[in-house]
């Protein structure tokens, strides 16, 4: 590419030089007067906006401007022939050395263009474009400013912006005069620089009134991966709080083959001022020639227009391989060789849809009824005495659609007035018309004799029954209709409801004799209704109610007997004095509180001493656990059942609705990331412990590594001795770092061990605390346990066990990377906490953690981000002593339908954060913010291996993904034996930087490995984990936000 531009550059000015001897309008040169002839120099005019900006290969002194009024005549504009004569004296002085290699050839007051995107030249006058750049069309030069009028050099604004009055301008630097160096006849004079072919970063931009960047360069170099193969030893997951265990089985963490030539299409979305989606540069091969369009507008950082429109999308983006490799990115963008095209099944099947419109109805009942089949039931009845409807779909609430138009209904039907009044057309485009297709699946869903519990339906007739623990699994089904990028399509998954078989009010009878056990094991938990299967939490228990206390109602007061007796007859009420549950529901977007009766309702989960007994875990494993090739199979014969009911097929013809097979789609596998071990000195810790149990505590304190540890035994299992003694080694032993065995004892008992020690050790005393179970000192096959306490030890005095074994490329240094996370606790009245980790160096394995509550209970979108996130710029800073050059956040725990108020709230709130930080500390960061959704019904099947899982490292940002969005789907964790893989669904909602989709997404990949309490790869980026972790700790155990003094240590591991 040098080469064929460096060949324009020589024509075109061979042209230009040729058409220069021609033109006869110049005057000639003439020669200038000798040197001892010139006379004194007036100083420079008021012209250039702005001094030379710094080149970035070092300082070189700028030189004044050429003056405009003098002894001698002007040079011409168009440059200096080789036959000029030496230069007035106040070019460089003689002891200055040569420009360097690079230096731009622009003289004083010419700011440097932004690259890629140079302004043209008027036509006659002025110097050409520096080497590199071609000539631009003659319609696009300016005509030449008038003699006498107010000098301004050509290159220094762009068109739309007006040269600034001298009054605005800062006074010229006054250069020293020197001695004039000897120049050669083939030198070219002080006030122009000699010719160089540019080397490295190009120059920075000129300044518009806003701040800009020139465009980074990536400081990673392209390393061959490693091919050996490594191979993982058996290890345990162990939890630091209840010592849970895991096993993994052992894989080898390398694939040996690789296709490397692959290269995705382009993704991305509306951006910042530093955005390249318009391409400046476009080349053609086929004519040999270079074309330059004008620069974009400067914008200032402000949210987009869609945002702003509450269109909260980043779209694909339009440019292909081709037109990328043209970009303004090329130089330092590195294409990834280490992914792999993979063909996969997703669990969405298209929709063949042939009504182009309906029209939609409200519907109002007068009473108001309660019941939702008695408004199915009446608006049927309507349907039938009325030929106003035709064919219909009822939501059993408030919507009606219909595919003939009519006026307003009003008909009476046992005392109950039915308003039905005519709401809007809808064409296929609206989003509105989902909303009909979802309603008529779930008529097809109930013709399959299934039930709606939640967003999922179950067949109650098919359950099965687990004795040893009194529980029920329901097999069942998720089904919805979206748009995605390929159209319209059904997604559905299989699923399982477990179900408890013993009431709300066997429960409660378990803890009479200790009624605030009972409500503690009760509050937060999840039940269903007997009578009508709907869910609810459970907020509160209502000791002073029972059911004959009575409610309002629009036709007047009714007991609780009374009502379920009419509207439920077929489940009764046999305990008079029980008490009642209080659940929070909302409607119309108000909170409200309803109240249900125990004996009418079942738990749902399991609980702690459940998922203790291993024989019922195995069960409930080989009832619900189902292998990737199992998953496919039993849903394509879901998807079979429909089309072959006749009944279906029939619904289904009514509204032209057809579903075709499984979607294939393209996926990219990235080269498996891995970890190497990092070099750590030993830190000193104090392990306390009963006396009884030193012979075995002596035994583990030689199995840790990296650690020295001290004992400290106690002679009582009492907290406080331990607290006293944590107390004693900091203040006369200077030992901030602990290790406690918790003394054998129930569940609860050391769950109220362990939140003391916390509190005591994080609060009071600001030390940091590793807590061990006596179960983990006694096991005589502790190793694997004993290998993640080192790990453990290590993060939490700030440092890391591992790093990521290859460096990242495309990613620019300089790069802070954020998980923030909402956890919602009943521990502590409801509060949420919100909590927030960010990495603080170029390897992302340091961090920085801080966390805060929310003051509305139970809500999930951030109040007040900007504390956190104006800490956490600052941690930065302390540590690199310069702000970061961009920030990628990943936000985790955000529904679709929170969006706006997100983009609203949080990034406005960074934005904030960002423009508060002073000068001082450097530019400011631009940032990517990403919606981290876990909890995803979509499934991926590999057709390269019998439908099984896709393997680690698949990235799918295609055809399945939604329409408008800049999201994609990754599996970053190994899948398990005997289940399904669940991808991670990643959407990003803000982007003003310059990294591209590929690299984005290899990045979000490894991340997912520095996660120290887990040594391969989870589901989600570490940070969020780290968030996740931490918002958690602070709502079980201390409940307020952490010291400062421990936010750059992983305490909470």
């Amino acid at each position: 590419m040098d080469s064929h531009k460096r060949k324009l550059e020589d024509e075109n000015n061979d042209q230009y030089y040729k058409k220069l001897k021609e033109d006869t309008s110049q005057p000639p040169y003439a020669p200038y007067p000798p040197h001892g002839a010139y006379p004194p120099q007036p100083p420079p005019p008021q012209h250039g906006a702005y001094p030379p900006p710094p080149s970035p290969h070092g300082a070189y002194p700028p030189q004044p401007p050429p003056p405009q009024h003098g002894a001698y005549p002007p040079p011409p504009p168009h440059g200096y022939p080789p036959h000029a004569p030496p230069p007035p004296p106040h070019g460089y002085p003689p002891h200055a050395p040569p420009p360097p290699h690079g230096y731009s050839p622009q003289p004083y007051g010419y700011p440097y263009p932004p690259h890629s995107a140079y302004p043209p030249p008027p036509p006659h006058g002025y110097p050409p474009p520096p080497y590199g750049y071609p000539y631009p069309p003659h319609s696009a030069y300016p005509p030449p400013p008038p003699h006498g009028s107010y000098p301004y050099p050509p290159y220094a604004y762009p068109p739309h912006a007006p040269p600034p009055t001298p009054q605005s301008q800062p006074s010229p630097q006054q250069l020293p005069h020197h001695p004039p160096p000897q120049h050669s006849p083939q030198q070219s004079p002080p006030h122009q620089l000699p010719h160089h072919e540019p080397e490295g970063p190009p120059p920075p931009p000129p300044s518009y009134g806003y701040k800009e960047e020139p465009p980074r360069q990536s400081h990673w170099e392209p390393n061959e991966p490693e091919r050996e193969q490594n191979s993982r030893g058996d290890f345990n997951k162990w939890n630091d709080d209840r010592g849970f265990r895991q096993s993994r089985d052992s894989e080898p963490s390398f694939r040996n083959s690789r296709d490397r030539d692959f290269e995705p299409e382009q993704r991305g979305g509306q951006r910042g001022h530093r955005d390249r989606d318009d391409r400046y540069i476009s080349n053609n091969n086929n004519n040999n020639s270079i074309s330059i369009s004008p620069p974009p507008q400067p914008q200032s950082f402000t949210t987009p227009t869609s945002h702003q429109n509450n269109a909260l999308t980043l779209t694909r983006k339009t440019g292909t391989d081709a037109s990328f490799n043209n970009s303004t990115m090329v130089k330092q963008y590195i294409r990834n060789t280490d992914s792999r095209k993979v063909q996969l099944k997703v669990n969405q099947f298209k929709c063949v849809i042939g009504i182009e419109s309906l029209y939609q109805y409200c519907v109002s009942f007068s009473p108001t009824l309660e019941n939702k089949q008695t408004k199915i039931d009446y608006i049927a009845k309507l349907s039938k005495q009325t030929e106003h409807f035709g064919d219909y779909q009822y939501d059993g609430f408030a919507m009606l659609y219909s595919v003939k138009e009519f006026k307003a209904i009003e008909h009476t039907i046992n005392d109950t007035k039915i308003v039905i009044s005519f709401v809007k057309h809808l064409p296929s485009s609206d989003p509105s018309f989902l909303q009909f297709y979802n309603i008529l699946l779930k008529r097809i869903m109930v013709m399959l004799d299934l039930s709606l519990i939640g967003r999922q339906y179950y067949n109650s007739k098919l359950k099965t029954r687990i004795e040893t623990a009194s529980l029920e699994v329901w097999p069942g089904y998720f089904a919805s209709i979206g748009q995605i990028e390929c159209g319209i399509a059904l997604n559905t998954d299989i699923s399982h409801k477990v179900v408890r078989v013993d009431s709300v009010l066997d429960q409660l009878h378990r803890c009479r004799l200790d009624p605030d056990k009972g409500e503690s094991a009760l509050i937060g938990k999840i039940v269903i209704t007997k009578y009508n299967n709907k869910t609810y939490r459970i907020h509160s228990i209502k000791w002073d109610m029972n059911p004959s206390n009575e409610f309002d109602t629009d036709n007047g007061k009714i007991s609780f007997f009374r009502y379920y007796k009419e509207h439920y007859p077929n489940y009764q009420i046999t305990r008079s004095n029980q008490p009642l549950i209080a659940v929070e529901v909302k409607r119309k977007g108000a909170k409200e509180i309803l109240y249900l009766i125990p004996e009418l309702c079942f738990l749902t989960g399991l609980t702690d001493e459940i998922r203790s007994n291993i024989g019922t875990m195995k069960l409930l494993a080989d009832k619900t656990n189902v292998d990737s090739n199992t998953r496919y199979n039993q849903i394509c014969e879901f998807i079979k059942s429909i089309k072959e009911n006749p009944k279906i097929r029939a619904e289904m013809a009514k509204w032209s609705l057809k579903f075709e097979d499984a979607l294939h789609v393209n996926g990219v596998q990235y080269h498996e990331g891995g970890i190497r071990a990092t070099e750590n000195s030993a830190e000193k810790w104090a392990i306390i412990f009963p006396e009884m149990l030193e012979k075995s505590v002596h035994e583990i304190t030689r199995e840790i590594r990296m650690a020295q540890v001290v004992t400290a035994p106690v002679r009582s299992n009492n907290v406080n001795e331990y607290i006293d003694t944590m107390r004693h080694f900091k203040e006369n032993k200077n030992i901030d770092k602990f290790i406690c065995v918790i003394p054998k004892g129930n569940q609860i008992a050391n769950a109220r061990f362990y939140n003391s020690i916390k509190r005591a050790s994080l609060i009071e005393l600001k030390v940091v605390t590793q807590c061990i179970t006596n179960k983990v000192v006694d096991n005589s096959r502790r190793g694997p346990i004993i290998s993640k306490i080192t790990n453990q030890l290590v993060a939490k005095t700030g440092k890391a066990p591992w790093m990521l074994r290859e460096p990242l490329r495309n990613i620019p240094k300089g790069t802070m990377v954020i998980g923030i996370d909402v956890g919602h606790n009943s521990d502590i009245n409801a509060k949420s906490v919100v909590a927030l980790c960010g990495t603080l160096n170029d390897d992302f394995n340091q961090f920085y953690s801080s966390a805060q509550l929310q003051q509305v209970p139970g809500k999930e979108v951030i109040e007040n981000l900007t504390p956190l996130m104006s800490g956490a710029l600052k941690a930065y800073h302390a540590k690199n002593k310069t702000l970061p050059k961009t920030l990628i956040i990943y936000r985790d725990g955000v529904g679709d339908g929170m969006l706006e108020e997100i983009n609203r709230c949080e990034i406005e709130a960074i934005r904030v954060s960002i423009n508060s930080m002073p000068q001082s500390m450097g530019e400011k960061p631009t940032f990517i913010y990403i919606i981290v959704k876990k909890n995803t019904n979509t499934r991926f099947f590999n057709m390269n291996n019998n439908f099984g899982n896709p393997d680690q490292g698949t990235v799918i940002f295609e055809e399945c993904v939604h329409k408008g969005w800049y999201d994609f789907f990754l599996i970053s964790h190994r899948g398990i034996r005997n289940g399904s893989t669940n991808p991670t669904h990643f959407h990003v909602i803000h982007d003003n930087t310059n990294i591209e989709r590929e690299p984005l997404q290899q990045l979000t990949f490894y991340l997912s490995y520095l996660y120290f309490n887990y040594e391969m790869a989870v589901r989600t980026p570490a940070v969020c984990q780290y968030a996740h972790k931490l918002a958690f700790f602070i709502g079980k155990t201390i409940h307020q936000s952490p010291p400062e003094d421990l936010s750059l240590k992983l305490f909470f591991l």
